[in-house]
Parts: C-alpha cells; sequence; structure tokens
C-alpha cells in the first residue's frame, strides 16, 4: 500500500522529446457488466497468514477457477478492513479464513497494465485533493494480458511513457495511441501535497484534478471524440 500523490499537466512544446527512452503500455479497468467477481481473502495459523486476490467472472468469461494472485498479508488487510464490502471471518481445521469483495460501483478503480514485459494489477481508492491510496502488484504479463482482454472495459488505453529526471523528481510523460492519439500528460509524484516543484520549460496547463484527464475516464470518452 502507498499513498500517491502527483500533479498532472499538459505539455507546450516538444522539447521533453529525446531526454529519455519511452516504453509501451496498456491498461483498462475491470467492467462492472461483465459480472466479474474480485475477492480479497487471507488464511493463517498461529505462526503464519497468507494474502491473496481471486479474480473470477460470472457469465464466465474466465477460466472457471479464475485467476488468484498472493500479495502481502498487509496489504490484504489493509483493503479488508478498508475497502472490502461484505467482509466475514471463519475458522475451520485450525485455520483462520477472512474474505471481502471489491467493487466497482466504490469509488476505487480496479486497472490491470502490461508496462513493457511486466503485468500489473492495481486499486486505487478515490482522490482527495491530489492523495490516493495505491495497492500495486506484479503479476504474470501473461495473466495481465488475458485480463485485459477478457475483463477490461475496451477500447483499452495505449500510450508510450517516458521516464525524465529533473532536480529531485521524476517527470512521466504519456503520449497517448489510438483513440487519444494527440493527446500528452505529464504527472510528477511527490512527498506530500505541499511539495514544491520547478516546473519544466516544456509543461503547460495543470489539469491536476480533472477528470477529463483521468485514464478510467478516457477509456470511455477517447480523445479525438472530444
Amino acid at each position: 500500500m502507498a499513498q500517491e500523490i502527483e500533479r498532472k499537466f499538459l505539455t507546450c512544446n516538444d522539447r521533453w522529446r529525446g531526454l529519455a527512452e519511452g516504453v509501451l503500455y496498456r491498461q483498462g479497468y475491470l467492467r462492472s457488466e461483465r459480472g466479474h467477481v474480485v475477492r480479497v481473502h487471507t488464511m493463517g495459523t498461529p505462526v503464519r497468514t497468507s494474502g491473496f486476490i481471486t479474480i473470477t467472472s460470472t457469465p464466465a468469461a474466465l477460466p472457471e477457477s479464475g485467476y488468484e494472485f498472493s500479495i502481502p498479508i498487509q496489504d490484504a488487510i489493509a483493503m479488508l478492513d478498508n475497502l472490502c464490502i461484505d467482509s466475514r471471518m471463519w475458522e475451520q481445521a485450525g485455520i483462520t479464513y477472512r474474505e471481502g469483495f471489491l467493487s466497482t460501483e466504490a469509488d476505487h478503480t480496479i486497472r490491470f497494465r502490461i508496462a513493457g514485459s511486466r503485468g500489473f494489477l492495481t486499486i486505487k481508492t478515490k482522490t482527495v485533493g491530489l492523495s490516493r491510496t495505491e495497492f500495486e502488484f506484479e503479476i504474470p504479463c501473461d495473466r495481465a494480458k488475458e485480463l485485459l482482454d477478457q475483463v477490461c472495459e475496451q477500447p483499452q488505453i495505449e500510450k508510450i511513457r517516458y521516464r525524465i529526471p529533473q532536480g529531485d523528481v521524476i517527470w512521466e510523460v504519456d503520449e497517448f495511441l489510438a483513440g487519444n492519439q494527440g493527446l500528452i500528460l505529464a504527472e510528477v509524484e511527490l512527498q506530500d501535497e505541499a511539495q514544491q516543484v520547478v516546473l519544466p520549460d516544456w509543461i503547460g496547463t495543470e489539469v491536476s484534478g480533472d477528470r477529463r484527464y483521468y485514464n478510467s475516464y478516457l477509456v470511455k470518452n477517447p480523445f479525438t471524440q472530444w
């Protein structure tokens, strides 16, 4: 679990080009109409407790058993305490179980991403000010691809990301492709909301907090259709 504090800007020129090599990203968000189920659960003994996320879908858009990913126990407990609905606990044969369910109807998002050759599952809470809580787990790239193609909203977000060090921070410049062609956003992550940042000369209008520039919004409202 991490606290994500970031500012987001449009770029105003191409002077950022050539400052870093780009990595192709694909990402998408779970579709509530597909009847997917995202379960967070723990199981443990007095010696050890493990945490998991299980993803299934009804009607079956996934293999019958779905996908299960091991996650840090502290993240599983934090999600069960703060994000999950229908949470319950029981004991069987000396093992204590606890489970709860995530919902895209709540104010958090459930995202799958492929960054280069790596896959990720990310859960983010609602943004308050510049901040939100983020849970991110690396998962097998082939599993991320299947979930992107079979369960997530379409079309997916495609973009090339450039990570550009500038002083004490790293700027992430996203050059969007396909339905969002022409949109270029620059984000910088902060240690706290009051942190002052020197803006490079290629930074333009700030759009922090403008939902139109959230990736989850761009899935349904591509930039080329604005």
